[in-house]
C-alpha cells in the first residue's frame, strides 16, 4: 500500500511538472524516471489517472495555452512556440485536431466574435 501511494505522490508531482514545464520539450522516459518505474508502467499510469496519453495531455495543455497567446496577441509564430511547439507544421496540425480549426481560423473566430459584442454593447 505505501508503495502505491508514494507512486501517486509521484504521478501527482509529474502532473505539477507538466503544469509548469508544458512549454519545454519533456520526454515520457524522463517523468517515468521522476517515478522510479519503466516509461511503459508510468504510460499506463497516467492513462488511468487522466484519461490520455501524456502525449495528448501535453498537446491540450499546449493548445490551450497557444489559445491564450493568439487571444492576447494575435500573433500565430508566438503563439506556437510560447507553448512549447518547436514545429510550426506541427503546431498547426495538432491544434487543427484539437480545436476543428487552424490558428488563423480561430483568430478570425476571436475577431469576429469581438466585433460582435463591440456592436451590441
Amino acid at each position: 500500500k505505501t508503495a502505491s501511494v508514494s507512486r501517486e505522490q509521484a504521478l501527482d508531482g509529474t502532473l505539477d511538472y507538466i503544469e509548469n514545464y508544458f512549454h519545454t520539450s519533456i520526454r515520457v522516459g524522463d517523468l517515468a524516471e521522476m517515478c522510479g518505474i519503466s516509461s511503459r508502467r508510468y504510460s499506463d499510469l497516467f492513462k488511468q489517472r487522466t484519461g490520455k496519453t501524456v502525449v495528448q495531455y501535453l498537446s491540450e495543455r499546449r493548445v490551450v495555452y497557444a489559445q491564450e497567446r493568439l487571444r492576447q496577441t494575435g500573433q500565430i509564430m508566438y503563439a506556437a512556440v510560447a507553448a512549447g511547439f518547436s514545429d510550426v507544421t506541427h503546431f498547426y496540425r495538432v491544434f487543427k485536431r484539437m480545436t476543428n480549426m487552424t490558428p488563423g481560423e480561430y483568430l478570425e473566430q476571436i475577431s469576429s466574435s469581438e466585433e460582435q459584442s463591440d456592436a451590441t454593447s
